[in-house]
């Protein structure tokens, strides 16, 4: 008989751990396994029965089961013992990685033309999260109903929808973006509650308000009407007529949303005012009417005569009274203006050297009284006046000429018999003619010389006529001197005229002066009722 077998108990000879050198990105787990590998040559999977520790657990922790869980970027060991047996596997752990990325707002709307900011937010492993929407690549497909910026700003282009990509590396996510037309909340009138004066028009506008906050102009495009046409008409284009005075509620619709509002026609306002003349030259000293006539709205027109309010650019130069009554104060020009309701008209006003002018005749015929020329120097300037005197005949010539000097408190009588034709350059008395008198300021020291003459004052100057209306009866008229502007001209052809009659007259041809006295004046002024102290009067009055 041979001897019996004995059999052996196989022991294990070594393990296998796997996997070897891993790696995991931080956030991530990674199964270990354990393999022993027996006497015999057999090998069993042994990973529920090995015990599994961490060399450095702060960087990966392991589970009685193998499973790895990642703690912190770095590397550690990883070791697994079975009965006795021992074996270790490095484990890495890296940086989290982006696993997903959301896109917000989510599926928005838009309306042509307005944008929304899109936000990325990546999810990593590690759990943690981080806005890419800088740094992730945009893309929209189609073209044309959405840009897209480098920083995430969506702009809607066209109505439609557009799909909306943001990719990072190899993650991506895609949204939709829908492009709506706005819609029309509410539209608003101007101008609003507002009064119009009859016979203006009004255009009105309609601008509608939008859900997206655009407005957008619907004067053209809504339908107008108005309340009451016998009042205010409307076209389809917004713009009022005034037909009559009241009020009237204005709408105007575009599909189911309106807008109102009240208007009023009030009475019409002055539009316009001209000054008549517009353009005017005046003597030195001499005053003009200027009349106002105001245009109103309604095509009618008024007298503003006495209503308007007057006003010089140059009181100096010119003055104007509350009623259009213009007093010529000094030589220059100046404009006269009138307003009325806010509205101004105005007119040139130049104010050239004075000349005054009167007429004679029968200074000679036999029973009548002579007629007598007075002049006053009315003291504006403070100083004597020069009144040079040019006498004409019934023939237009020149037949006197003189120069008077007039201080501001006399008052001079000129006799036209035995001053102004006493003496006639052609040796025969006129019966008829007339005097042209101008005025001078006379300086110190200086002379009155009717051959050089600048006309730059004026005097007040009448003449006293005696008439005999009916036998045993007669009567006594005052004529003031008619002022009239000097031009040039004329002023030339009086100084040579006089030059000439003083160097070949041989005696003849020279006018006297009569007499000044301020007790004669006194008197003028009682009886004439003091010219000089209402000029004076009148000044004051003027603006």
């Amino acid at each position: 008989m041979g001897h019996p077998v004995t059999a052996r108990a196989k022991s294990v000879q070594s393990i296998v751990l796997a996997p070897q050198g891993s790696a995991v990105a931080l956030g991530k787990t990674q199964q270990f396994s354990a393999t022993a590998v027996f006497s015999d040559g057999s090998k069993e999977d042994v990973s529920g029965a090995t015990t599994w520790t961490s060399a450095q657990p702060q960087i990966a922790s392991v589970s009685t089961a193998g499973l790895a869980s990642s703690k912190a970027v770095g590397t550690t060991v990883i070791k697994g013992v079975y009965q006795a047996v021992s074996s270790s596997a490095s484990l890495t752990i890296n940086a989290a990685v982006l696993v997903s990325i959301a896109v917000a707002p989510q599926s928005p709307s838009l309306t042509p033309n307005h944008s929304v900011q899109l936000s990325a937010t990546g999810t990593f492993t590690d759990g943690s999260t981080q806005d890419l929407s800088a740094s992730v690549s945009w893309s929209t497909v189609p073209a044309g109903i959405i840009s897209v910026s480098n920083t995430g700003i969506a702009t809607a282009q066209s109505l439609g929808a557009a799909t909306i990509t943001a990719t990072s590396n190899s993650v991506s996510t895609s949204d939709t973006i829908t492009v709506v037309a706005p819609v029309l909340q509410t539209i608003s009138l101007s101008p609003s509650a507002a009064t119009i004066p009859l016979g203006e028009k009004q255009q009105l506008s309609a601008i509608g308000n939008y859900n997206d906050g655009s407005t957008r102009d619907l004067t053209n495009l809504a339908k107008w009407k108005s309340s009451d046409p016998s009042i205010l008409g409307l076209n389809q284009s917004g713009m009022g007529t005034t037909c009559a005075q009241g009020s009237v509620t204005v709408t105007a619709t575009s599909g189911s949303v309106k807008g109102e509002t009240q208007m009023l026609v009030g009475p019409p306002v002055v539009v316009s005012i001209s000054i008549v003349p517009a353009n005017s030259e005046m003597a030195l000293g001499g005053q003009q009417q200027l009349s106002a006539l105001a245009k109103f709205s309604d095509g009618t027109s008024m007298d503003m005569t006495t209503r308007g309010t007057w006003s010089s650019s140059d009181k100096s130069i010119a003055g104007v009274s509350d009623h259009g009554l213009v007093l010529a104060r000094k030589m220059g020009h100046t404009a006269i203006s009138v307003s009325s309701d806010s509205v101004n008209g105005s007119a040139d006003l130049t104010v050239e050297p004075a000349l005054a002018v009167s007429y004679f005749s029968n200074a000679h015929t036999a029973g009548f009284a002579d007629a007598t020329i007075r002049l006053t120097n009315p003291g504006l300037s403070g100083g004597d006046l020069c009144a040079d005197v040019y006498v004409f005949d019934q023939d237009q010539q020149l037949s006197e000429c003189c120069a008077c000097q007039m201080s501001p408190d006399g008052l001079l009588t000129l006799s036209v018999n035995s001053d102004l034709t006493g003496n006639p350059l052609t040796g025969v008395k006129s019966t008829a003619g007339v005097i042209k008198i101008v005025s001078a300021e006379l300086s110190s020291g200086a002379t009155c010389d009717p051959t050089v003459v600048k006309p730059d004052a004026n005097l007040i100057a009448w003449s006293s006529n005696v008439q005999a209306p009916a036998s045993s009866r007669f009567a006594i008229t005052e004529n003031p001197f008619q002022l009239a502007p000097l031009g040039n001209d004329e002023l030339a052809a009086l100084q040579n005229q006089c030059a000439s009659a003083s160097a070949l007259g041989s005696g003849q041809g020279i006018c006297t002066c009569g007499a000044t006295s301020a007790p004669q004046r006194r008197n003028a002024d009682k009886r004439f009722g003091s010219a000089d102290s209402t000029l004076a009067s009148l000044l004051r009055s003027y603006r």
